[in-house]
């Protein structure tokens, strides 16, 4: 169970070479961190629609996300975390009655 933990957090980084869309960055939306990630297929597509902070894959770019990850003017969506799995479920079914 990761909330106990994350919940103490103020940032969520996650510094990857690659993922699908993993859980955690969702988890850490709900309890409304900012989520910095590397620019990776994945949770690229996710975080672009304005839930996080994509940066290089590097170093200096995880070092640069960190210290921007306290700025207030990065603008980021809150995630609807209901509205997301009411969606999920819709295209589930939608799935199943093709």
């Amino acid at each position: 169970n990761v909330f106990p933990i994350l919940s103490k957090c103020d940032v969520f980084i996650l510094s990857s070479y690659y993922e699908g869309l993993p859980m955690s960055i969702m988890e850490a939306l709900i309890l409304k961190k900012t989520v910095v990630c590397t620019d990776i297929p994945g949770p690229r597509d996710f975080l672009r629609q304005g839930y996080g902070y994509l940066i290089p894959d590097s170093v200096e770019g995880i070092y640069q996300g960190f210290q921007d990850s306290y700025r207030s003017d990065l603008n980021l969506k809150e995630f609807d975390y209901i509205k997301f799995n009411e969606q999920a479920i819709e295209e589930f079914y939608t799935m199943l009655e093709s």
